[in-house]
Order: structure tokens, then C-alpha cells, then sequence
């Protein structure tokens, strides 16, 4: 008879499957398309606006507005690292960086 640890035992190990060659070539490709999605964020805000983002975000110049304005989105999204990242792409199609700094909270 087997005891209950030796069952427990036979549970918790994790299975290893493929070769760790192809799961790091997995992680580069998404971190690729990570930075490649964030220059798509920037290069769509930049065309969309049309080098207007001053006049789009204006009221964000007050500090206090622009840490309301991020905390609203982090709060939508449920994500601070997305909300950074959609910022770090406005900020690469013409945010102007002081009034993208109070944002990221």
C-alpha cells in the first residue's frame, strides 16, 4: 500500500515537457512582440493625432489631473504594466514626457 505522502508526492511534480531551447526562443519571440506592440501603440497614436497630442492632452498638464487620468486607466484595465506601456507608446508618438510622467502611478 502506498502512503498518502507518497501519492501527494506523485501529484505535485511538475512535468517537464519540451527542450528549454524552444521554450527560450518562446520567451524572446514574446518579448519581440511585446516591443514591437508598443511601437505599434506609438506609431497609431502618432498618425492618429497627427503631432496634436499637446492639444489631445492638455488638461493632463496639471500633475494632480495626470495621476487621476493614470489611476482611472490602471484602474479599467486592471493592469499598471499596460497602462505604462500604452504611455511609453503615446510618449514615442508625441506625448510630451512631463506631462506622461504623473500618469504612470
Amino acid at each position: 500500500m502506498s502512503t498518502l505522502v507518497d501519492q501527494r508526492s506523485e501529484i505535485e511534480q511538475p512535468s517537464r515537457k519540451g527542450n528549454p531551447i524552444w521554450q527560450w526562443i518562446g520567451v524572446a519571440l514574446l518579448v519581440y512582440l511585446l516591443i514591437a506592440a508598443v511601437g505599434m501603440i506609438g506609431s497609431g497614436f502618432k498618425s492618429a493625432t497627427e503631432d496634436q497630442a499637446k492639444e489631445l492632452f492638455a488638461f493632463a498638464t496639471n500633475p494632480f489631473m495626470g495621476l487621476i487620468m493614470g489611476m482611472v486607466a490602471t484602474a479599467l484595465i486592471q493592469s499598471s504594466s499596460t497602462v505604462t506601456s500604452i504611455i511609453v507608446g503615446l510618449v514615442a508618438g508625441g506625448l510630451p514626457v512631463a506631462t506622461a510622467v504623473p500618469m504612470v502611478n
